[in-house]
């Protein structure tokens, strides 16, 4: 599966209905319809975004700058969901390490 996809499939996961199960083409798209989404949690229900960020392990202190030191409206939605989006390619890439360094042969004494 490509990192895309995978990074798709993560948010997904969190946004549940309001994204679509298959994921656009390009990324650009998958962007646009997370901001989309970014958008309308911080007209309804910020509480909910905050969660949402919260569970994609989203660094508090990055939303928070984005939240503090906003040049318009459009920009922080776009900012939220790309911070989203970073965070879960680096999650991906993450696992994909630490999957590759398990499958080494690692000496029985080293194993836990």
């Amino acid at each position: 599966m490509n990192r895309n996809l995978e990074t798709w499939a993560a948010i997904h996961q969190i946004f549940d209905e309001h994204l679509p199960a298959t994921p656009p083409e390009a990324e650009e798209e998958m962007m646009a319809l997370i901001t989309h989404r970014v958008s309308e949690l911080m007209r309804s229900d910020m509480g909910l975004l905050l969660s949402h960020l919260y569970r994609l392990d989203v660094d508090e202190r990055k939303v928070d700058a984005v939240l503090s030191n906003p040049s318009s409206s459009e920009s922080v939605e776009r900012d939220i969901a790309l911070l989203i989006w970073e965070r879960q390619k680096k999650r991906i890439q993450t696992k994909a390490l630490f999957k590759r360094i398990a499958s080494q042969d690692i000496p029985d004494d080293y194993k836990w």
